[in-house]
């Protein structure tokens, strides 16, 4: 009779255990193999949706036109030859800065801006020749990196110019450089947010002590009013989105730093899906950013700063990750808004110019002359405020707080560093004095 317990088994044990092993490494290979079609697949749907709307996904292109051309190249060696405007070259100027923050004139003030400013004229020429010229920004992917940051240092001379023919009593020059240093903010395309001078501070200085001819006002509000793009909260968040979409998925972050993830799914063979997984919430995330910043002001501002992400951003230890996105909204209407009621108080003194120096009765008086529309205050979706004060003026908006504290704190900075505190009110204020300067 035979023994069947002692048969050899169907399957032999080895066998089983590498079959085990294959359908592992297959199953693997195929969960891998579909999440990274989804995620593809996703990928592709999301940036076709994008384009449909007409939203960039790419940098572009394009050859620029001569004078363009011309433009960059007289920026760049503007830059170059300010390269050295740091440290001890700024320092008294930054000290008249703070003197003019205390309505204070110290002793040698004219003679310290010649001074300090001199060694800088031939970079002045050269931004003031490419103001004249056509120009929209630097070509895609050039800006703000070593070939042109030294030119930031221009637009900061220009201000400093503009002061300094103010108390020479060259109305006209004053604003022609004010002219050149808003010209300026063009060179930097959608990151110039930052840039979008000239500063409250010193267009008031400037206002306060000479009187500009309506002509020299006009060119000025005219490369301001280019500069003005109500939206500029959208495009913001598309060039951010858009930066991303050409960085790649290599240069993902898949977990807080010294995470296990990134190693984790790199030995497993899940990175790239992994990682169009985080690319594809990401710019889910940034395009809801971007359709909400399509609302009216100020709801454009809360439905923005609603929305935000873990993976969005990549928050120093110890800051608020929620806060981000907030952050950004707030200081693009910040600027925005000052920014306006720089170009409202523009218009104010072209009007006076044109009427016997006579201000308006009220800002709806500079339309249709001087505006098609009257600037929107982001913070409040209607027009600036205009107080009159003994002696001037202010044109405000609202400020963070959305309430009116009637001008408290114009004048003062309210874009920067973050975290930081914002002023009650963002605005310009002028006030027409005497001073005596030595």
């Amino acid at each position: 009779m035979t023994d069947v317990s002692a048969s050899p088994p169907l399957v032999r044990p080895a066998f089983l255990k590498v079959s085990a092993l294959v359908f592992v490494l297959t199953l693997a290979f195929a969960v891998r193999a579909v999440w990274d079609y989804v995620e593809n697949r996703r990928f592709d749907k999301a940036v076709h949706e994008i384009q449909l709307k007409g939203e960039p996904t790419q940098s572009p292109a394009t050859i620029p036109a001569w004078d363009t051309d011309e433009a960059s190249r007289d920026y760049r060696a503007a830059g170059a030859l300010a390269s050295n405007f740091h440290g001890d070259a700024r320092l008294p100027l930054r000290t008249l800065v703070a003197s003019m923050q205390k309505d204070e004139w110290p002793e040698g003030s004219v003679e310290s801006l010649r001074a300090t400013l001199a060694p800088y004229d031939e970079a002045m020429s050269l931004a003031d020749r490419a103001a004249a010229l056509s120009f929209d920004e630097f070509q895609a992917g050039t800006y703000y990196n070593y070939r042109t940051s030294d030119f930031l240092a221009v637009q900061e001379i220009c201000g400093y110019r503009a002061i300094f023919r103010a108390l020479n009593q060259d109305a006209d020059g004053a604003v022609d450089s004010l002219y050149t240093e808003a010209r300026q903010a063009r060179a930097m395309g959608s990151w110039s947010l930052w840039q979008r001078l000239p500063r409250p501070l010193i267009v008031a200085q400037v206002l306060e002590r000479v009187r500009p001819s309506s002509a020299a006002l006009g060119r000025l509000s005219k490369a301001m009013s280019d500069l003005d793009d109500d939206r500029e909260l959208s495009r913001w968040f598309e060039e951010i989105r858009r930066s991303k979409l050409t960085t790649g998925w290599r240069n993902v972050e898949l977990g807080a730093q010294n995470s296990w993830e990134t190693p984790v799914l790199t030995v497993l063979g899940l990175r790239h899906p992994a990682a169009m997984h985080v690319m594809n919430r990401m710019v889910a995330v940034l395009t809801a950013i971007v359709d909400a910043s399509h609302g009216p002001w100020p709801a454009r501002i809360d439905a923005v700063s609603a929305i935000d992400d873990p993976y969005l951003w990549r928050v120093p230890s110890g800051q608020s990750q929620e806060s981000y996105t907030k952050h950004f909204a707030t200081d693009i209407a910040s600027t925005a808004a000052g920014f306006r009621a720089v170009r409202i108080v523009v218009a104010v003194e072209q009007y006076r110019r044109d009427h016997g120096e006579q201000l308006p009765p009220g800002l709806g008086e500079l339309v249709p002359v001087y505006f098609q529309e009257l600037p929107i205050d982001p913070f409040s979706g209607k027009s600036l405020l205009f107080k009159r004060e003994q002696g001037g003026y202010s044109i405000y908006s609202v400020g963070v707080n959305r309430k009116d504290d009637g001008g408290a704190e114009v004048n003062l900075p309210f874009i920067g560093a973050f975290p930081k505190e914002h002023p009650a009110d963002i605005g310009v204020r002028v006030r027409y004095q005497q001073r005596e300067t030595k």
